[in-house]
């Protein structure tokens, strides 16, 4: 079986650096699977931009709630890549998969 692979892209009217704060910041990476899920970070991550990447290596443990109050997975976040203001590629085992990757 192939696997299925899907590229979007899209043009902002935003400033590069604007758009990488948006993408990196915690809130955000959190936002994009409400309200069925919440991703939580330690207290002292406020973006991935801020943290020290090494390529491969988990940065920490991500606590996932169903409805923001039900805990039901974690994942131990790691990036491949990360190129700043171009974009990252994070490939993170979950305790429910034992691969994420986008």
């Amino acid at each position: 079986m192939l696997p299925i692979r899907l590229e979007f892209s899209s043009r902002l009217a935003a400033p590069t650096d604007e758009v990488w704060k948006w993408i990196t910041s915690w809130k955000s990476i959190s936002t994009e699977i409400l309200p069925y899920f919440r991703k939580m970070a330690p207290n002292s991550v406020t973006s991935i931009d801020d943290l020290n990447v090494v390529p491969g290596t988990p940065l920490f443990r991500s606590r996932m709630y169903l409805f923001g109050i039900i805990p039901t997975d974690h994942s131990d976040v790691t990036l491949l890549e990360l190129d700043k203001c171009r974009g990252f590629v994070e490939q993170s085992p979950l305790g429910s998969m034992t691969l994420w990757h986008h």
